[in-house]
């Protein structure tokens, strides 16, 4: 069996590289807490603009006959949840008013 020593010449220097590992750690959790409060900002939405956003949404896509309810985070509920707000502590509720009126005269 024949060993071989790589040859000096051919060998790379090693490279540097300027962002310690300390750095990439500091970016990490920077990145990490932008994260963390973009949410906390997102969750705590007043639940009259957000129902104002639902509401342009489904103007946009020519929802028409419907109602929007905010109601407590614990109301139940068979309708549709499509948004909570106020830190989560409420919820939006979509009804279709073309659902409702059939349900009615259904009894």
């Amino acid at each position: 069996m024949i060993l071989l020593k790589p040859d000096p010449s051919s060998h790379q220097e090693e490279q540097e590289y300027p962002y310690t590992e300390r750095d990439m750690r500091k970016l990490f959790l920077s990145a990490g807490l932008i994260l963390a409060s973009a949410q906390t900002l997102a969750a705590a939405l007043p639940c009259a603009d957000l129902q104002t956003k639902i509401e342009t949404k489904l103007a946009g896509k020519g929802v028409k006959n419907y109602t929007l309810e905010i109601v407590s985070k614990d109301t139940e509920t068979t309708n549709r949840v499509v948004g909570s707000c106020d830190a989560d502590k409420k919820k939006i509720i979509y009804k279709r008013a073309g659902k409702a009126a059939k349900a009615e005269k259904s009894e």
